[in-house]
């Protein structure tokens, strides 16, 4: 996978990680801290949504929720990411 790539097409950080190796955190982290202060600026790719698919985003988003509804209370960043991502597609 060309990383940099997707991330120049995407718009967004793309970190790739191994969680089965430990490897790619101190990436993640360093992308968080990119983001977080501005060093890397996120433009992303915007997708012009249908009905049809605004209503599948919102089923996911739906799904997602519910379904990690007790990871969230433990560590909610994932979550917030995920949710925050999908209600960006929503508003597009």
């Amino acid at each position: 996978m060309d990383d940099r790539a997707l991330s120049r097409m995407l718009g967004v950080p793309v970190v790739p990680m191994a969680a089965r190796y430990l490897r790619g955190l101190d990436d993640l982290n360093r992308a968080i801290h990119d983001v977080a202060t501005g060093a890397f600026v996120c433009r992303p790719f915007r997708v012009r949504a249908q009905n049809k698919l605004k209503s599948a985003i919102a089923d996911i988003t739906e799904r997602v929720t519910n379904a990690f509804r007790e990871f969230q209370t433990r560590s909610g960043w994932p979550f917030v990411c995920l949710t925050a991502t999908l209600a960006s597609l929503m508003r597009v």
